[in-house]
């Protein structure tokens, strides 16, 4: 009797360790969230053994957080994905492991408007309102009221929220709006086709996409917390997952993410560190969620 319980045990836990580990992309696939997890497979296999991505767009991000967050077990969920206003607190039901970079945006107009910078086109909405999209999902929206604000023209700019950059990027070609405000990954194909031209990027340097656009500080807009209206990226995991295994799992993250390899990966994608710290994601968490 006392070896069929054993092997039972055996069996099972042989099985447990058999069962994938889900990473949760809160995006819609085809985004560049999604080809940066698809990039960091190989490291989350070699740690895990077996990872699936599991992708539940919508809701601005709720859905899927709030499938990590009703994870109750020690099985390790992780969530992948920049921190939005959820029903799900990001602190409170779901656990923080390490932020993983951030994606500069870019404000942008239709080529054909014939403005080359932002602080002229600033300058033209004092003569005609000024309407701006960008993603319903970020807070790039405060942004842009934030620059008029600094600019004394707040109430000549009008909001537009829409489900995803490339909705904002469309309506822009189509002169729906005049502004958008989305990621250069979204807009490169129509920058290289002078469909559209960007006027400045916000994030912690240039864009690697487009060096030759200046970015809101040097052309005298830095608007205070700029870092909040950043594509930041942080990875999670669900509350009640094995302790020692998010530790582990830290350690390692902070390991790859400086290697050389991870580096190159992401010079390749635009995507950058400025200068926050790979394991301390909470402090720029809440500086997020309090705006």
């Amino acid at each position: 009797m006392k070896i069929i319980i054993f092997l039972s045990l055996m069996l099972s836990s042989m099985l447990c360790r058999a069962q994938p580990t889900t990473i949760v992309l809160p995006v819609a696939p085809g985004g560049l969230v999604h080809q940066y997890a698809l990039q960091l497979k190989d490291f989350f296999n070699s740690h895990f053994k077996n990872v699936i991505f599991d992708l539940k767009p919508g809701a601005y991000g709720s859905i899927g957080a709030a499938a990590v967050a009703e994870n109750k077990t020690e099985r390790v969920t992780l969530l992948m994905g920049p921190v939005q206003n959820w029903p799900t607190h990001p602190l409170l039901d779901l656990t923080p492991v390490a932020f993983m970079g951030t994606i500069p945006g870019v404000i942008f107009v239709n080529s054909k408007t014939g403005k080359s910078s932002l602080n002229e086109l600033i300058h033209s909405s004092k003569k005609s309102s000024i309407s701006y999209g960008y993603p319903g999902a970020s807070n790039n929206g405060k942004l842009i009221e934030k620059i008029a604000q600094a600019r004394g023209v707040s109430q000549n700019f009008i909001g537009v929220p829409y489900k995803s950059g490339v909705a904002v990027t469309n309506d822009v070609i189509g002169n729906h709006i005049k502004l958008g405000v989305s990621i250069p990954n979204n807009i490169l194909q129509h920058v290289n086709s002078s469909t559209i031209t960007p006027l400045a990027i916000f994030g912690p340097s240039r864009s690697t996409y487009m060096p030759n656009v200046p970015t809101l500080k040097e052309i005298g807009l830095d608007v205070a917390k700029e870092h909040v209206y950043y594509n930041n990226i942080f990875l999670f995991a669900n509350k009640t997952s094995d302790p020692k295994e998010i530790e582990r799992l830290k350690i390692a993250i902070k390991q790859y993410l400086e290697s050389d390899e991870s580096i190159e990966v992401r010079k390749k994608m635009d995507i950058h560190f400025g200068k926050f710290s790979i394991l301390s994601p909470v402090d720029l968490i809440n500086d997020i969620i309090s705006q």
